[in-house]
């Protein structure tokens, strides 16, 4: 997916899916839910195996967000359509042979049409001299092949994507962007961002998520209804995914109100949308509007993660790091309420796989003051880090607590 055409290899950001095995055409709209979960993926893909393929996904993401899909005063924008007209799909995006022979130098073109694969017939059936971006070749492969440096290599097909940016940017009509917040997608993109932060320490992304948070709460949590969008009533994606979102942000800002407004819209959803004879989650509360008001309990991940897969890992968070264990019960139920349907369609939901992993591992709590930015940087899963005024570092896993003087690169051992 990094190297395919699935990928925006210009300005950065994932369209929303692949036509072909290969990943290299795509369906060219840009939705929020996609890019959030994949900034969170590809960030601790970066934690764990340090690739530079990773590290440009990641960055090229949240460059598109910064230029293209945000607010300057907070919050991030639904979607970005895939055309501007019929058969225009991917023509924004896409390039000819001959636009990048006008376009670049004639060693930058040489480059461009290894790395890029770039043939005088590309791969978009409406207009065959349209070509799809994408890794055909990586650097190496291509400083071995025409006898120049690596680094070079790289300095050139930066500059080539700065090219085709500004001519895309100054000579085609952009495709429209759907300004709405919604409140579901925009508390996984503040989780994403808090991932994005620990690993790589950009300060902007604490700043703009610190924007994103209040601005939501300002405008679509009114009267203690929380709304998935101005002027309809959130479901439990909705209170769910943004307590997920706040939870992190308080993390990494160690700032006790988002922890707090976090419980309290978990309170609200167990209220509202728990389940109380079978347990889970509803996607709905009682109250609906229309002649068709259907209840459901979702567990697949289709499109993005359930609300009953994942949870039941929110649960246990909070369930570990507050006083109020009893949503560790709650996580408990919900699992055991979807247990057979994952047991017998285990690829239906890796969220309640991921859950019900954490369940039995069991959170992993740190207490530090001298070595908090340390612990948040490193990776260990189901980790989460609170700054306490003590020496040294306590580390609970479960109930069982163990205190470290000092650093030791085995803490986090898996």
């Amino acid at each position: 997916m990094a190297k395919g055409g699935v990928y925006d290899h210009i300005l950065g950001g994932f369209f929303r899916y692949s036509t072909d095995e290969r990943w290299i055409v795509p369906h060219f709209e840009k939705m929020l839910y996609d890019n959030a979960e994949l900034l969170h993926l590809y960030s601790l893909a970066y934690q764990v195996i340090p690739k530079e393929l990773y590290q440009r996904c990641v960055k090229g993401i949240i460059e598109y967000y910064k230029k293209e899909a945000s607010d300057p005063e907070g919050g991030f924008y639904t979607s970005q359509d895939a055309d501007v007209g019929l058969l225009d799909e991917g023509g924004y995006y896409t390039f000819s042979l001959k636009e990048l022979e006008k376009i670049l130098s004639l060693e930058e073109f040489k480059i461009a049409l290894l790395y890029f694969g770039v043939k005088e017939r590309g791969q978009m059936h409406h207009e065959p001299s349209k070509n799809v971006l994408y890794i055909n070749m990586d650097e190496d492969k291509v400083s071995k092949k025409i006898g120049i440096p690596i680094d070079e290599v790289k300095k050139i097909i930066e500059s080539v994507k700065k090219k085709l940016l500004i001519y895309r940017e100054e000579n085609r009509e952009k495709p429209f962007i759907d300004k709405t917040f919604y409140t579901n997608w925009n508390g996984l993109m503040l989780e994403a961002m808090s991932t994005y932060y620990k690993v790589f320490s950009d300060a902007w992304a604490k700043e703009f998520s610190l924007k994103t948070a209040k601005r939501l709460l300002n405008t679509l949590y009114k009267n203690g209804e929380l709304y998935h969008k101005e002027g309809i009533k959130g479901g439990s994606e909705d209170y769910l995914f943004l307590a997920r979102g706040l939870i992190a942000l308080f993390e990494i800002t160690q700032e006790k109100k988002w922890l707090d407004i976090s419980l309290e819209l978990v309170e609200k959803a167990i209220q509202k949308f728990w389940d109380e004879k079978e347990g889970g989650f509803f996607d709905t509360d009682e109250e609906g509007e229309g002649l068709l008001k259907l209840k459901k309990k979702s567990i697949a991940d289709s499109p993005i993660q359930s609300v009953n897969g994942s949870s039941p890992y929110l649960l246990l968070l909070l369930g570990n790091i507050t006083s109020k264990t009893e949503y560790i019960d709650f996580a408990k139920r919900n699992l055991e309420t979807f247990a057979k349907y994952v047991e017998d369609l285990p690829t239906a939901s890796a969220s309640y796989l991921i859950s019900l992993y954490a369940f039995l591992k069991g959170i992993f709590k740190v207490e530090t003051r001298d070595f908090f930015e340390k612990m948040l940087r490193n990776f260990r899963p189901f980790k989460f880090v609170l700054h306490k005024d003590i020496d040294g570092i306590v580390v609970c896993e479960g109930n069982t607590c163990k205190r470290y003087e000092e650093w030791d690169n085995n803490l986090l051992a898996t």
